[in-house]
């Protein structure tokens, strides 16, 4: 087609994964972009949600591995959290600051 198709919004996801295979499977029917709004700014983590639905839509990457690296993603932001409670309890307080920045990305 001469006229490139982008889509926009389309049915309610209850999680990222229903909606990056649905901006996939759009993407393969020959899509060249995405206009999404709610399924963006209403995710748990926008960023995150904005570079899986980059590298599926501008990098053409395959569905899964998008899917594996937003699972990389979400495991490393868990890290700080997980280890904030061990930090806090079992180092003093300037400590703590150091040994949590080692996990900053």
């Amino acid at each position: 087609s001469l006229v490139p198709i982008v889509i926009a919004g389309g049915p309610r996801a209850k999680t990222l994964e229903e909606t990056l295979r649905m901006v996939d499977g759009a993407v393969k029917g020959g899509a060249k972009g995405i206009c999404l709004g709610r399924k963006v700014w209403g995710s748990p983590d926008p960023p995150t949600t904005l570079r899986a639905l980059k590298r599926i839509v501008r990098d053409r990457i395959p569905l899964e591995s998008a899917l594996a690296e937003l699972k990389a993603i979400e495991f490393l932001t868990e890290l700080p959290r997980r280890h904030t409670a061990l930090a806090t309890l079992a180092l003093p307080a300037q400590r703590a600051c150091i040994f949590l920045n080692q996990f900053r990305l």
